[in-house]
């Protein structure tokens, strides 16, 4: 059991540096490959020609200022962090290649703003049309599995959306129904006096 726990923290952790990793995908020539020591290949995370080096990604706003996390003020007139979430901006090819932790945890206040995936559904390829990670798929699925606020997040608001259909459509109804009982109230009062006006038609008047 305890190592299967501790796999499960590994996976978590590997998750969770995938952004740190492929933040610079390419980014840099490999200094292993030309002296010959490069043996991760295609998985390498380091150009091995210029052809393949990617340019530095510019990651200004794309995370928040630590001093207005701090102190809730940043007086630096030339930060280049966000400070408000929806300052936050995609990290370019990062956008939704791996799972948000806070989500999984529970709560994500960044909501639509987040530029992590919140569903399976949601991960997109890693720099390089990779794959997005196994891990970070498992991940998420057991957590979905695990995690009622997750997993009842879209029930819940199909289910709602249901709800508030059929409460409009009862509403509707029942305008509709009330409408057609007084229209019909009303026709009826007609009808009687239409018949008292014709009984008092058929009876001569009274003579003096």
């Amino acid at each position: 059991m305890m190592m299967k726990n501790g796999s499960n923290n590994q996976s978590s952790v590997a998750v969770a540096q995938i952004p740190r990793k492929k933040q610079f995908y390419k980014t840099k020539m490999c200094p292993w490959f030309f002296s010959g020591r490069c043996d991760r290949g295609m998985e390498c995370l380091f150009a091995h020609s210029q052809g393949e080096l990617n340019p530095i990604p510019d990651l200004s706003f794309t995370s928040l200022c630590p001093l207005t996390k701090k102190s809730g003020l940043c007086k630096n007139e030339k930060c280049s962090y966000a400070h408000s979430v929806c300052e936050l901006r995609p990290t370019g090819d990062l956008y939704k290649t791996a799972p948000c932790t806070k989500f999984l945890r529970g709560k994500c206040n960044a909501e639509e703003h987040c530029r992590h995936a919140h569903f399976v559904e949601e991960l997109r390829p890693l720099p390089g049309n990779l794959a997005p990670s196994q891990s970070a798929i498992n991940l998420m699925l057991s957590s979905s599995i695990n995690n009622p606020i997750q997993k009842g997040t879209r029930k819940i608001t199909i289910t709602t959306t249901i709800k508030i259909i059929t409460t409009i459509t009862v509403i509707i109804i029942i305008t509709i129904t009330i409408t057609i009982i007084i229209t019909l109230g009303r026709i009826r009062k007609m009808k009687r006096y239409e018949e008292i006006d014709c009984l008092s038609e058929s009876y001569p008047s009274s003579v003096i």
